[in-house]
């Protein structure tokens, strides 16, 4: 049963619990309101407890490997307990180490590479393996070293895996920056905070600035927690700690550099607007922008679909209520509304072949800036450089624009 369907459902269940609360012989005797009420709170309650534990995110177990290469601390990961193919890093010197499979007719002997494919001249041979210990000899050359190893248990993602768990990853994505500095933006001074990355992991190749506002507004604390949230603290649950993990197997430690500034700064609403690039393995890299708006009033980010009237969006139809957070998807913009916005698209004739391809496909975001609404197309990797803000002023949104979106046209 999906979520919805449970939260749709707890309605029936309140009345079977009103029903239900009162022993046989007095069922039929009135029923207070307050009694009523206490009892379809409580039954809601237990829905809701229940639909969130079916929402709770799937864990697997499995286990990374611990122990000393000579007398040097090690840590390891192989994909599996039967997979030979695996990473491994001196907790020193937390730089990995791929560990590969080179001859499929010695399965037990593994070259160590640096990077995507540089075999640096050393191995491991396999000797023994069990369930909670590995013995191997390191080799380079002549010399040889004893590898005496024992497994950790860890948890991971339901689509990860244990070279991606926080137990191996945290380590190394440890010791990045924050650094703040002063700036303005149309004339409201706030704090740039910007992060960066241990060296390690590549100079700049960690990148993320994020902002602060001075406390002005009831919501401003509540927003700035939540851009706060946006820089990199450590953990495998951050885009970064995701990127790292996900880039290793491929030889690689990714990168992510990634910007959140002000769009707009009023007294009632704040403008973010995201840009960033990222690779994490795979074919190419990932480019990117979005907007978010915040109610500087309830420090809650405000979802801009609902300022619009029903038909003047289009919405994914296979997205249900527990598919986001705060803000409802945007497939694409009704002919009407997409005409008023790309009648505001720059005329160049070199982007004339972009204006086309914003009327197909599908993904818009919207924004605010202190000359109107924003809206985004939101372009594949392909034709990303078509990526476009273009600014529509309120008085020419009206006729699409909902009772709450009038509300807000006129806080401006």
């Amino acid at each position: 049963m999906s979520v919805i369907l449970q939260r749709v459902t707890a309605a029936a269940v309140a009345l079977a619990a009103i029903s239900c609360s009162q022993p046989a012989e007095s069922r039929d005797d009135p029923v207070s309101a307050a009694e009523a009420t206490a009892a379809a709170k409580k039954a809601a309650a237990a829905v809701e407890a229940n639909a969130d534990a079916a929402q709770a995110e799937v864990t697997q177990s499995g286990v990374i490997w611990t122990g000393t290469l000579g007398t040097m601390p090690i840590t390891a990961c192989f994909e599996d307990r039967y997979t030979a193919d695996g990473i491994y890093y001196y907790n020193r010197h937390l730089v990995p180490l791929r560990l590969v499979v080179i001859d499929e007719s010695e399965p037990s002997v593994l070259a160590e590479v640096e990077g995507f494919s540089e075999r640096n001249g050393s191995s491991w041979t396999i000797d023994s393996r069990s369930d909670d210990r590995i013995s191997a000899t390191w080799r380079k050359g002549n010399r040889t070293l004893p590898i005496r190893l024992s497994d950790v248990p860890v948890t991971f993602g339901e689509f990860g895996s244990v070279c991606e768990s926080a137990a191996f990853v945290e380590p190394l994505i440890a010791g990045g920056t924050t650094s703040e500095t002063r700036v303005n933006f149309e004339g409201l001074a706030y704090t740039k905070r910007e992060y960066n990355g241990p060296e390690r992991l590549g100079d700049g190749d960690y990148y993320v600035a994020s902002f602060a506002l001075d406390p002005q507004q009831p919501g401003d604390a509540a927003i700035n927690r939540s851009l706060a949230e946006l820089l990199p603290d450590g953990s495998v649950d951050h885009a970064m700690g995701q990127c790292v993990g996900m880039s290793m197997a491929g030889g690689q430690l990714g990168y992510l550099t990634e910007t959140f500034e002000p769009s707009h700064v009023s007294d009632g609403w704040l403008g973010v607007e995201q840009a960033g690039s990222t690779y994490c393995g795979g074919a190419h890299p990932s480019h990117y922008m979005s907007y978010a708006i915040y109610n500087r009033t309830t420090g809650e980010e405000a979802d801009p679909s609902t300022w619009f009237k029903p038909e003047a969006l289009e919405f994914y139809e296979f997205l249900t209520r527990a598919d986001w957070d705060t803000k409802r998807p945007i497939a694409g913009l009704s002919a009407p509304l997409l005409d008023t916005v790309l009648a505001h698209w720059p005329q160049d004739e070199d982007r004339e072949d972009c204006a086309d391809a914003a009327r197909s496909g599908t993904g818009w975001s919207i924004g605010l800036s202190g000359d109107g609404v924003i809206f985004l197309r939101e372009f594949p990797h392909v034709i990303f450089a078509c990526t476009e803000s273009v600014v529509v002023p309120w008085d020419e949104l009206e006729p699409f624009l909902s009772k709450e979106g009038r509300a807000v046209a006129a806080s401006f």
